[in-house]
Formats: structure tokens, C-alpha cells, sequence
């Protein structure tokens, strides 16, 4: 007998949904820092260099952490992640709100 993971595990499905909308928040974030990027400063290279940096960290920092993480408390490290992550995702909009678009670097760095 089969049983259905979203059906019979609450845990499992409030995870799934919460990482998805999370996921899906932080790539439109991500996008529409890209085009803001472009608009502000109308320089591709700009553009180019966000991108770049974003892969090489969703990518690296992923890869070379889940070694860690799978030794450690998964759902603190979840939880704390998470936290983090609005924590700094609250730094870059209130950056781009108080004082616009002034160091493009630093808010590239900010942002990943």
C-alpha cells in the first residue's frame, strides 16, 4: 500500500510548501534586483557580475555545506538559515529604500 507524503505527513508537507514559497520569493528577488541593476546603472557588465556571483554561490555554497549539514540538527539549521536569510534580505531593502543606488558593488554583495 502506497502511501501519499503531503497526505499523512504534516511535518513533510509544511516544509515542502514553506521552502517553496521561500524559493520562489527569493528568485523573483533575485530577478528583479538583476533588471534594477540594469536599469540604474544601463551596463550590462553590471548585470553580468550579479549573476555570476549568484550562481557561483547558490551553487558552491550549496554544494560544500550539504556535506556539513547532514551531520548537524536539520531542522535548527533550517530554522536559523531561514532566519538569516530575512534578516538579510530586510538589510537590502532597507539599503535600496534609504540609500538608493549609490555602491552597486556593495549591494551585490549584500544581496547573496
Amino acid at each position: 500500500m502506497r502511501t501519499s507524503l503531503f497526505k499523512y505527513n504534516k511535518d513533510f508537507r509544511n516544509l515542502f510548501f514553506g521552502q517553496a514559497i521561500s524559493n520562489v520569493g527569493t528568485v523573483l528577488y533575485t530577478y528583479i534586483v538583476g533588471f534594477y541593476l540594469l536599469d540604474e546603472t544601463g551596463s550590462i557588465y553590471f548585470l553580468g557580475t550579479y549573476i555570476a556571483i549568484v550562481g557561483v554561490v547558490e551553487i558552491g555554497f550549496k554544494y560544500f555545506v550539504s556535506f556539513a549539514i547532514e551531520k548537524r540538527n536539520k531542522v535548527k539549521i533550517i530554522v536559523f538559515s531561514d532566519f538569516i536569510h530575512g534578516i538579510l534580505m530586510l538589510i537590502g531593502f532597507l539599503y535600496l529604500l534609504f540609500l538608493g543606488m549609490h555602491r552597486i558593488y556593495m549591494l551585490i554583495i549584500l544581496v547573496k
